[in-house]
C-alpha cells in the first residue's frame, strides 16, 4: 500500500508542476487536448512515479520480489481500468508505453533501493 501511495503522491505532484509551469499544459489537461511534447511529459512524469512506487515497496519490504511485484501488478490493474475508460482520448501508442513500462519500472524501482536496516 505504501508502494501506491508513492506512486500517487509522486504522479500527483507531477501533474500539479505540469499545471504550473506549463499554461498550455493545464488548458490542454481540461479536454485532454496535448500535445507530442504534453504526452510524453506524462509518460515521463508516470515512469518516476513508478520507480517511486517500487523503491518504496522494495525498502519496506527489504527488497522482498513478491512486494515489489504485488505493488507493480496493482498499478497495472488500476491503470487497465482507467485506460479502458480513456482509450478514446489518447493515441493508442501512448495506452501502450505506459502500461509495457509499469511492471519492468516497479522492478527497477525496487531493486535499486537498498532494503532498510532494523
Amino acid at each position: 500500500m505504501a508502494g501506491w501511495a508513492a506512486w500517487l503522491l509522486v504522479a500527483a505532484f507531477a501533474g500539479l508542476l505540469a499545471k504550473g509551469f506549463w499554461p498550455g499544459y493545464a488548458a490542454a489537461a481540461e479536454g485532454h487536448r496535448f500535445t507530442f511534447a504534453m504526452l510524453v511529459i506524462r509518460l515521463v512524469a508516470g515512469a518516476f512515479a513508478t520507480l517511486a512506487a517500487g523503491a518504496v515497496a522494495g525498502w519496506l519490504a527489504r527488497g522482498q520480489w513478491r512486494a515489489i511485484l504485488l505493488t507493480g501488478g496493482g498499478v497495472l490493474l488500476v491503470s487497465l481500468v482507467r485506460h479502458y475508460q480513456i482509450w478514446d482520448q489518447y493515441p493508442v501508442w501512448y495506452h501502450f508505453v505506459y502500461l509495457g513500462y509499469l511492471l519492468p519500472l516497479t522492478a527497477l524501482g525496487g531493486r535499486c533501493c537498498p532494503p532498510r536496516c532494523d
